[in-house]
């Protein structure tokens, strides 16, 4: 970004102009985190291509996707793995070449049947993506601007997530082909931008120079050697924290799952129309708000700004026990919505400030595992749950459990606090 850019930015209201001083790389990031983003096609039509289009079942479609989730675990773990081995952009080039091409595939094969199966390998190599780019990105942050600039691509990828569905909504019915090849040339672009015109600074068998013991701002971030068990064992916060992060995702997830069957209950066939305005609400918050709320949370400390998160998640959803008319339905999501931007634009400004720079991308891996076990546990446990107490019994459960993580991870702020404080 040019010198004139960014004085222009610094002259916007002190909310935008937070992002005028993020390193260079970050723009084409953004740019990257959009295009990926925006070109997701096929993750959110994939229960519609399977039973529309392959004329598979409800039950049947439904264990395909469970299995295209489960399937991204292990390219979770090794993802991180290889990243913290071989370096961010490596990781980064592979996975999402091989999704992309496998995506490709999908659009040129004679038999329909292997569908399913070249969406599952996609999958796992996607899942190999996350920790590398998280880690990418800490990598080119320091304590200082790192809330700032993760909030930017989290800024990033709900503008492009607000256009995809869009877009592969009109290619659905006729133009399927369409859907993967615009998925595939879209992360071959994204993943173009990045491998060309952002600065790796890790390397492969080698710490970069800026992450030398004496010139990294927080002490948690020098490099270790060792076993990753053993790394976590001396960073029990972290650990702690992370565990912590499953039970948000399993709170969170029951905006899709435990939502829609409590609007159906409530206000019968109007509730899908309802779910879809909730929806809206949820997607305008996320992208008009975050740059405002990170900026009038920048001073809190960013343990507590997760725990107000989960406060948040709690007083939301639980407002959905008393609410029976659709503006109270609306003021709710407004309030988990403004939870998620908090949880969202800190946890990984968090991991990032307390992981060694040479096992980081692992520690963000350990994340999506965490919060995926919790979206995965969510519909299993709560369908259980509901099938025996109703439906109306699930928000005081998301209440106490988002509120009783909320206290967990303030306490671990304050112990950390503390501990900073005797040296």
């Amino acid at each position: 970004m040019g010198l004139g850019n960014v004085e222009r930015m610094k002259r916007l209201p002190g909310f935008l102009a937070q992002y005028a001083d993020l390193p260079r790389e970050f723009y084409v990031l953004f740019l990257a985190r959009v295009i990926n983003a925006a070109g997701n096609f096929v993750n959110p039509f994939l229960t519609l291509l399977l039973t529309d289009k392959l004329g598979m079942r409800p039950d049947q479609a439904g264990w395909y996707v469970m299995l295209s989730m489960l399937v991204q675990a292990p390219g979770v773990i090794i993802g991180g793995k290889l990243a913290d081995r071989w370096g961010r952009k490596a990781v980064l080039a592979g996975s999402q070449l091989l999704s992309a091409l496998l995506l490709l595939a999908c659009a040129f094969i004679p038999n329909m049947h292997w569908l399913p199966w070249l969406l599952i390998a996609s999958s796992a190599f996607n899942g190999a993506v996350r920790p590398a780019n998280s880690a990418l990105a800490a990598d080119l942050t320091d304590v200082a601007n790192r809330r700032t600039a993760f909030s930017f691509l989290y800024l990033g990828i709900n503008i492009g997530s607000a256009i995809g569905p869009l877009v592969a909504g009109l290619l659905f019915r006729d133009h399927m082909k369409w859907l993967f090849i615009g998925d595939a040339l879209t992360t071959l672009v994204a993943m173009g931008l990045v491998q060309f015109m952002v600065e790796e600074r890790f390397g492969h068998q080698a710490v970069p120079a800026a992450a030398a013991q004496e010139e990294l701002a927080h002490p948690d971030e020098r490099p270790e050697t060792g076993p990753f068990w053993r790394v976590m064992g001396r960073r029990p916060y972290l650990t702690a924290m992370l565990l912590l992060l499953g039970v948000y995702s399993f709170v969170y997830n029951h905006h899709a799952f435990a939502l829609p069957l409590d609007l159906n209950q409530k206000f019968g066939s109007a509730g899908p129309a309802y779910f879809g305005i909730l929806a809206m609400v949820n997607a305008l918050v996320v992208v008009f708000c975050t740059t405002a709320i990170v900026w009038l949370t920048r001073r809190i400390q960013t343990l507590q700004c997760v725990a107000l998160a989960g406060v948040l998640y709690g007083c939301g959803f639980g407002m959905y026990l008393f609410t029976r008319t659709l503006p109270w339905f609306i003021v709710a999501t407004i309030i988990w919505s403004v939870g998620e931007i908090l949880a969202a634009t800190s946890n990984g400004v968090y991991i990032a400030c307390h992981a060694p720079i040479s096992h980081r991308a692992r520690f963000n891996a350990l994340e999506t595992f965490s919060q995926g076990v919790g979206s995965c546990l969510g519909p299993v446990l709560m369908g259980k749950f509901i099938a025996s107490h109703g439906i109306d019994a699930v928000w005081p459960l998301t209440f106490f459990l988002a509120c009783s993580a909320a206290l967990c991870m303030s306490g671990l702020g304050i112990l950390e606090k503390r501990r900073c404080a005797a040296g």
